[in-house]
């Protein structure tokens, strides 16, 4: 239903598919035990440093299920493990911490931006579980989004090249049409968090933390 209304303005209205957006917003947030441990295990794999103790990420996997199971971000406490997950190398005394960044199809990227994206999917998915965002509102960035979704689309071929393929996988076209329409609706989420200035101040809350840390 809610492909349908990305791409249709006739066949889903808009105050059908912000209640569809309400259903999906829940849903989001009710997976199983099994399934959080499962996708936090794969985040703490894919950001830990390869000399980060198994302490370090218990650490960071037990925060994340929190936020999981919760639905709340802590900002402070995720980057202080994440921190040290990402580099978890000691500070020398009077030296600012070392921080790496993983490499990324559009340059490096650090744990902050991990974290600005977390919390800001998280608090517009809160949005859309509470109806705070009215119809008016979800048309606009509907308006936004397609252009910028059809481009994207577009260019896909071409990005899947960067770095000689190196990066393909976040380009990948998924095999199915149900596989498509989720990673549409998907986008527009990412979309929805950008028009909503929460991006923004997400990104600018992790580095506050990050500089709070670094003191």
């Amino acid at each position: 239903m809610l492909y349908l209304w990305l791409i249709d303005d006739t066949i889903v209205h808009t105050p059908q598919a912000r209640r569809a957006w309400r259903t999906h917003a829940r849903a989001t947030g009710q997976t199983t035990a099994v399934r959080r441990g499962k996708n936090v295990r794969a985040i703490v794999e894919q950001l830990a440093h390869p000399s980060a103790t198994l302490k370090q990420r218990r650490v960071a996997q037990l925060v994340l299920e929190e936020g999981e199971r919760t639905g709340r971000i802590d900002i402070g406490k995720l980057t202080a493990v994440l921190t040290e997950l990402y580099s978890p190398w000691p500070v020398q005394p009077g030296m600012p911490r070392i921080e790496r960044a993983l490499p990324g199809p559009f340059g490096p990227v650090s744990v902050q931006h991990h974290i600005a994206m977390w919390k800001a999917r998280e608090q517009t998915f809160r949005r859309l579980r509470h109806e705070e965002i009215d119809e008016n509102e979800l048309d606009r960035v509907r308006a936004v989004y397609r252009p910028m979704w059809a481009d994207y689309q577009a260019r896909r071929p071409a990005m899947a090249t960067i770095g000689d393929g190196e990066f393909a996988a976040y380009f990948a076209e998924p095999d199915t049409m149900e596989g498509r329409a989720i990673k549409a609706v998907d986008a527009f989420v990412g979309t929805l968090a950008g028009e909503l200035g929460l991006i923004e101040a997400a990104a600018h809350a992790a580095e506050t933390a990050r500089l709070r840390l670094a003191r």
